[in-house]
């Protein structure tokens, strides 16, 4: 008999394991519940364009994408952000009352980067649309570790806040084209001088940078084909050829002069200073504090408030500040996190999530701005760690 393959990423869940995952489905949503949140239900497939623009294209290479029968463009869902915020639209929610909604799933990426190298897994999740006030950020990440401690206990916190790093290079006078390549590019500059080096050359090639200020820049036909292949590197090529001439085309009228070298670098330094610096939580924000302005200290109070109230109610091993978190998923705009514990020899995420206030306008009509912030466990990554302890 010919054998039936299973398809690369995918899992048949039998028996004891099925029951157990079940019974964690059913503890989460009781939790979510008995803390105020009702269910929606969502469907499995969405219009590409619709997930693409929540995700600013960063999951078009990992979406499952075809072409329906009646010729539309639509994807398995990668997550459910986006469509919890379309419901939201679509039933002319008053954007001025909180709405709490949890919902449950598979969700489907195709990646090896998951827990086990699945590209199909069950994510448990939360929004809270229209939540304006500070203190649902303390409530949001509450939420999120007690929940993960009716699973686990030996966890950990990564915390940051995407309002720094962009207040530094607004007060550092950074293009609006440079803010977008440095964020994209935290995690190289991690890696210090080596990583810095990789971005000065890749800057100059891109034509957003040049060795004195006023040397004539590639033109913008060279600099456009340059873009088109830097895109795609991002893994922004599924996006097609109308999205891509958009991105390409904000991006090359975003000024007409570049930055120097030097300037750039100083940049990138004073950058890699911040983000690297490790330490207890409250060493590194007065680190952070030291000679900023007073928005990015205000910035820094209100973390500094979250993790303080997390301290006095939560369960929690390690805090660390992680101010280049986030910045892989571009709708984020305030309060970011993940909750990580230990599989193997792996450090994994179980949950994460933060604020998103511009994704609703960004998703309609472009007018209505909604603040907004949730979060998700993936639960397949909770029933296999937990299953470690047991």
């Amino acid at each position: 008999m010919e054998s039936l393959n299973l398809l690369q990423g995918m899992k048949d869940v039998f028996s004891s394991r099925a029951r157990s995952k079940r019974i964690m489905l059913n503890t989460l949503v009781e939790f979510l519940e008995s803390s105020n949140f009702e269910q929606i239900d969502l469907p499995i497939l969405e219009e590409t364009d619709l997930l693409l623009k929540k995700s600013g294209g960063t999951l078009a290479s990992k979406m499952y994408s075809f072409t329906d029968p009646g010729g539309r463009n639509i994807s398995l869902r990668p997550e459910f952000t986006s469509s919890a915020v379309r419901a939201f639209l679509n039933q002319k929610i008053d954007p001025q009352i909180t709405t709490k909604i949890f919902y449950y799933g598979q969700i489907f990426r195709y990646t090896t980067e998951n827990i086990g190298g699945l590209r199909e897994y069950t994510q448990v999740g939360c929004e809270l649309i229209g939540a304006s006030s500070k203190s649902l950020d303390t409530e949001v990440v509450t939420t999120a570790i007690q929940g993960t401690n009716l699973f686990l206990n030996d966890i950990s916190l990564r915390i940051g806040h995407m309002e720094i790093i962009n207040q530094i290079l607004d007060e550092l006078n950074v293009s609006n084209r440079l803010k977008f390549f440095i964020s994209e590019h935290l995690s190289v500059i991690k890696e210090g001088d080596s990583g810095i080096e990789k971005l000065v050359g890749l800057a100059m090639n891109l034509g957003l940078i040049s060795k004195e200020t006023n040397e004539e820049l590639p033109n913008n036909e060279d600099r456009g084909e340059l873009l088109q292949s830097y895109l795609k590197n991002m893994g922004m090529y599924n996006l097609g050829v109308r999205t891509i001439d958009e991105i390409q085309t904000r991006f090359l009228n975003k000024g007409i002069h570049s930055q120097s070298v030097d300037n750039f670098i100083k940049t990138l330094n004073t950058i890699y200073e911040i983000i690297s610096y490790e330490g207890e939580y409250t060493e590194v924000l007065n680190h952070v504090a030291k000679n900023s302005s007073t928005k990015i200290r205000e910035i820094i109070n209100d973390l500094s408030n979250v993790i303080d109230s997390l301290k006095q109610t939560v369960k929690i091993n390690n805090i660390q500040i992680d101010l280049s978190l986030g910045k892989e998923i571009p709708y984020y705009t305030g309060l970011v996190f993940q909750i990580t514990s230990d599989y193997e020899d792996k450090n994994i995420i179980v949950n994460q999530g933060g604020r998103y206030d511009d994704l609703v306008r960004v998703l309609g009509d472009g007018q209505i701005s909604t603040p907004a912030l949730g979060f998700a466990w993936n639960l397949d990554a909770l029933q296999m760690i937990s299953e470690v302890g047991r």
